[in-house]
């Protein structure tokens, strides 16, 4: 069908109707290998599926008699719609049957996305705890270094203030060195603790802005981490919103190519049942005309193979010369002058002869011997020339007393 091949070609070339990324676009430059083999792979797939749709237009016209050469042949066009119609459906289905296992397999994935969005949120809710935690601990040490720190300035300050002044010069004096030296070494210890307090202090604040600074990247690390599950996780949304339209177009196609094809069975059904009535008709009258034929055959009542002379042929017979010897012999050799006298006492040579008696044509052929010689129809529809054969071959089978009253009038026997 040069028709159905132009529009099919016609259609795959296109629009679909669908956004499909292109090589070398950003979107297919920016994946992974394994995600442009799929892209490509959807691709394909929704090219097969566009093809296939046009080819149900295609077929959908075709099935209406609107691309049917009018050079080929009937049965052969429907036979070809028919493997046609049969394999496109199969294509469609499958079609259909990938594009739900598509939609499964990306509801998978969507799944997994959302857990993995869940997962990154956690990380980054947590992360943000320890954060908190580590800013307490962090200005819990710092005031701790502070007093400290002041407890250390009061000390010293106590300890200028008792050995500076006079007053506690003369407690100096008038005490015993014991309590000097003892004073002193409480100084001594208690400055040392203090200072080491404070040394530890300061070692932990480092620590806890190390540990604050690599919780700080992780939370930036986490915040891109969710960000890229959230692109991902959008990303597969639209993916699962193209499959759900392209489905929905593939079913929609589907349905309309089996009311398309429901309806061309319909007509070959129809066809078909037409045939058949027009088939028993014909046979129905075929065995009318032969009962009518054998009805009358047997109303003659004559057992010679061929019929009596017709009215018209005797009259013609009569008015010529009385029978006569001159055929070269007896019985007559076959001549044309013969059978031109034979068909003429017949039937008054008329080929068409059917005047109802069960006996056609110029030599009156019963439809018996008719059939019996190899041909078909009436005597009377058939060329003259057929009928002269046919008497020839009739007469070299079975001589000129096959015509008994007329080839005794001729006198040909």
């Amino acid at each position: 069908m040069p028709g159905a091949v132009n529009l099919v070609a016609t259609g795959v070339a296109g629009d679909s109707g669908i956004d499909v990324p292109q090589p070398g676009s950003k979107r297919d430059a920016g994946d992974p290998p394994g995600r442009r083999g799929r892209a490509r792979s959807a691709r394909s797939k929704r090219a097969r599926s566009t093809s296939a749709w046009s080819l149900v237009v295609a077929l959908a016209l075709g099935a209406s008699g609107g691309l049917v050469p009018a050079s080929r042949p009937a049965a052969t066009t429907q036979a070809t719609q028919a493997v046609t119609l049969s394999a496109s459906a199969g294509s469609l289905g499958s079609e259909v049957a990938a594009l739900e296992a598509a939609i499964v397999a990306g509801s998978a994935q969507l799944h997994r996305s959302a857990v993995q969005v869940a997962q990154a949120q956690g990380r980054v809710l947590s992360v943000d705890r320890s954060i908190a935690s580590l800013d307490v601990l962090v200005a819990h040490d710092a005031s701790s270094v502070t007093s400290h720190r002041a407890e250390i300035a009061r000390a010293a300050i106590d300890n200028y203030v008792q050995e500076g002044s006079t007053g506690s010069l003369s407690l100096v004096l008038g005490s015993s060195g014991e309590d000097v030296l003892l004073r002193r070494e409480y100084l001594s210890v208690a400055t040392g603790s203090l200072s080491e307090a404070i040394a530890n202090l300061q070692a932990s604040l480092i620590r806890l802005h190390s540990d604050k600074a690599r919780l700080d990247q992780e939370v930036i690390s986490g915040k891109a981490a969710l960000a890229q599950a959230e692109a991902d996780h959008a990303r597969l949304m639209q993916q699962a919103g193209s499959l759900d339209s392209e489905l929905s177009a593939a079913q929609q196609a589907l349905a309309a190519f089996q009311a398309a094809q429901r309806a061309a069975q319909a007509a070959a059904a129809q066809r078909a049942a037409q045939a058949a009535a027009a088939q028993q008709a014909a046979q129905a009258a075929a065995a009318q005309q032969a009962a009518q034929a054998g009805a009358l055959q047997s109303a003659a009542g004559s057992q010679s193979t061929q019929g009596l002379p017709t009215a018209a042929g005797v009259a013609s017979t009569l008015s010529g010369p009385a029978g006569t010897s001159s055929w070269g012999g007896m019985p007559a050799p076959p001549s044309q002058a013969a059978f031109a006298a034979l068909r003429n006492c017949e039937s008054g040579g008329n080929y068409g002869d059917n005047t109802g008696n069960g006996y056609y044509g110029a030599y009156q052929f019963a439809l018996s011997t008719w059939q019996s010689l190899g041909y078909s129809g009436l005597p009377s529809q058939a060329p003259p020339a057929v009928q002269n054969q046919a008497a020839s071959r009739l007469q070299a089978e079975a001589g000129w007393g096959q015509w008994p009253a007329c080839s005794q009038m001729l006198g040909l026997d």
